[in-house]
Parts: C-alpha cells; structure tokens; sequence
C-alpha cells in the first residue's frame, strides 16, 4: 500500500509540473516565478489535495506518520524538477519573497499534518495523555518540542555545500530528520502532528536573514557569483516543504530505537 500510495502522490505532483514551467525552461523555483503564476498555483493546490487524500488512506490502513511521508514523496517529485537557486537568483527572483511562499508552504504542511493525523487515529505506539498540559500536542512538553524545527537551521549551514538541488533536498531532509528525532525525543507521548511545520517556518527564517542581514544589501546574483551567498538561502520553499515532510517522519520512526513506552491499547 506504501509504494502505490507514493506513486499515486508523485504522478498527481508531476501534473503540476508542466503549469509551474518558467521563463528558465524549469518549473520556477517558486510559484510565483511561473510564467503563469495562478494556473501553477491552481495546479500545485489540485496536486496537494489529491495527495492528501491519498497519505489519509494510507494513513488509515498503517499510520499517520507513514501517510506524511507518502504525501512528502509527492512533493518531492515536484522539488527535484523545480528550479535551484540559480534560477531564482538569475531569474530577477527576490530571496524575501522568497521566504514569504515558505510560511506559505508552512502553513500547508500544518494543515496537512492535522488532517492527516486526525483521519488516520492514534499512532500505534500512541499512550494514555494523563496531564494534557503537558503532554497534549499544545501543553508545554509539545510547545517545546515544536523548537526541535530549528534544527534544519544548522543542518543546512553544514549540508548544503553547494547550490545544487540534490545538495539543497539533502539537506532539507537531514534537518526533517533530526527535528523529527528531537520533537520525538523532547516529547514521547505527545502525538506528532505539530512536528512537520516547523522546519519549514525555521527555514523560512533562514531565508529572511540569508535576505537581509547576510546580503547586506547585495543583489541576489552579484552574492551567488561572488560564492558569498549564505548557504541558508539554497534550498527553495517547496525544497523546504519536501524535506519536512519526508524528513521529519523518518525522525519520528528513527526515535522508536530510544524511545520506550506502553502502547495505549497494552
């Protein structure tokens, strides 16, 4: 069911290809740098709700964290076959505006994590939440562990050691993981369905301060030629979206090595 859930999400994002197409011959990096912004942005949503039809049913028959990743794999299709920095920074594209389609994606990925894990139930590994103040996905313990996202900060400075796609996902990816096995960590009982935006809005972050702070004011090409261009500002939002998705349910599933609790149903 897992591998005809991914090849369902991917073959509805590779439709989505095609409308995103820029004046670069590549899917813009961003929506917005689409030769035709709207019917990319129709296509990507009609791509999403599609798929995330299909993480709910996969949700369903396995968990929610396997549905997460299974709606990642999609996004990922439509990721590696957009454009890299390059072309955002050559194609008259602004890093801050940048970042502004990166909470955008944040905030998709927070509404997909809470459909899909509210579809799906209960994780199976899932316990009794005796003290939800503290243990609820918003009591303290949750509130916290929802920072484990500012680790895809770091994960990209020390990834991404160039501005090519695979570097950017690589790292994207790495830093969904260790958010993933942080949040995990930081907070074993409390479902995960607040791990997943995260990394993408701290990425985002990252973009603001690759735009503003970090390029004093320096054209986005003139930085890129020069090599002085923060490494922050590689991947590009829906590389950030990907890799959260993917990455964070690979943390989720690496935890279960350190993490031992009582089944709910035990």
């Amino acid at each position: 069911m897992l591998a005809l859930g991914i090849l369902l999400c991917a073959m509805a994002f590779s439709f989505a290809i095609a409308p995103s197409m820029s004046l670069r011959g590549v899917p813009g990096p961003t929506l917005r740098m689409a030769e035709a912004p709207v019917p990319a942005i129709i296509a990507t949503i009609g791509a999403l709700l599609a798929s995330l039809v299909v993480a709910c049913i996969v949700g369903r028959l396995i968990n929610a964290v396997v549905g997460m990743f299974t709606l990642g794999c999609g996004v990922a299709i439509l990721a590696m076959r957009s454009g890299a920095i390059e072309d955002l920074a050559f194609g008259q594209g602004s890093l801050s505006a940048s970042a502004i389609e990166s909470f955008a994606w944040a905030a998709v990925v927070l509404v997909a994590s809470i459909v899909v894990f509210r579809v799906s139930g209960p994780l199976p590994d899932a316990v009794v939440i005796d003290e939800p103040r503290i243990d609820g996905p918003l009591g303290s313990k949750g509130i916290l562990a929802q920072f484990s996202g500012a680790l895809m900060v770091p994960a990209i400075l020390f990834v991404a050691a160039s501005t090519t796609k695979g570097q950017a996902l690589g790292a994207v990816v790495v830093g969904g993981m260790l958010a993933g096995l942080a949040g995990r960590l930081l907070a074993p009982k409390t479902p995960p369905v607040l791990l997943y935006w995260t990394p993408v809005a701290f990425g985002a972050v990252g973009q603001l301060l690759a735009a503003t702070v970090l390029a004093k004011g320096q054209p986005l090409d003139t930085l890129l030629i020069a090599r002085t261009l923060s490494r922050l500002a590689f991947p590009m939002p829906v590389d950030l979206a990907a890799g959260s998705l993917v990455g964070v349910s690979l943390g989720i599933g690496w935890a279960k090595s350190f993490i031992k609790t009582e089944p709910a149903h035990a």
